[in-house]
């Protein structure tokens, strides 16, 4: 197999070959490799450490970013493409770790780790909001050990908005990618102060 470096002819969506004398950037996600060099990733610049120059293989890292994404799959579907070969691996303690990683995964799917429950991220938003109310409540009360107190119980509240956005930005809090990434810039933006899109394109 030539370098990855090298031109190559790719397939694009509609079966063509096409040939270009610049350097190619391919990521590897299945039997595939993908020509990103002209993709602009919504997520920044985090696929420039999965290339297949790198000997990165992303096949795992889609699936736990985008697995629940459409449109990550139709936008991975238009990409130019070629049949991958054989990796080989230089590290066999790599080899062994990403096989690790993939039963590991497998064991907790089996188990329900991934399935969602809107009840329990329900829940979630009430403790945070009453939380917030405490805080509040305890700045209104005179005394340093209140003003302490309520210092402790907002950096909490800030520190729990973060977990809670972070699930939502990767799509794993209902399942709905659209609700999710909603309750994501609601708390990262009043938990945090932050935005949810600079968030997600970093």
């Amino acid at each position: 197999m030539p370098p990855y470096a090298e031109p190559d002819k790719a397939i694009t969506s509609s079966g063509v070959k096409e040939s270009d004398p610049k350097t190619r950037k391919y990521v590897r996600i299945g039997n595939f490799e993908y020509d990103v060099t002209d993709f602009k990733h919504p997520g920044g610049s985090v696929i420039n450490y999965m290339l297949t120059s790198l000997g990165a293989d992303a096949t795992e890292t889609f699936k736990e970013f985008h697995m629940r994404s459409r449109k990550a799959q139709k936008m991975l579907n238009s990409l130019p493409k070629r049949i991958a070969g054989a990796r080989e691996f230089v590290d066999k303690k790599e080899q062994e770790l990403l096989e690790a990683f993939k039963q590991f995964r497998t064991e907790l799917s089996r188990e329900g780790f991934f399935k969602t429950d809107v009840k329990h991220v329900v829940m979630r938003m009430v403790e945070l909001a009453m939380m917030f109310a405490l805080g509040m409540y305890l700045f209104s009360v005179k005394g340093f050990m209140a003003k302490g107190l309520a210092i402790i119980v907002l950096g909490i509240f800030g520190a729990r908005c973060g977990w809670l956005q972070h699930e939502g930005g990767h799509n794993s809090l209902t399942g709905n990618m659209w609700v999710d990434k909603r309750i994501q810039r609601a708390f990262i933006g009043f938990g945090l102060g932050a935005s949810g899109s600079m968030w997600n394109r970093m």
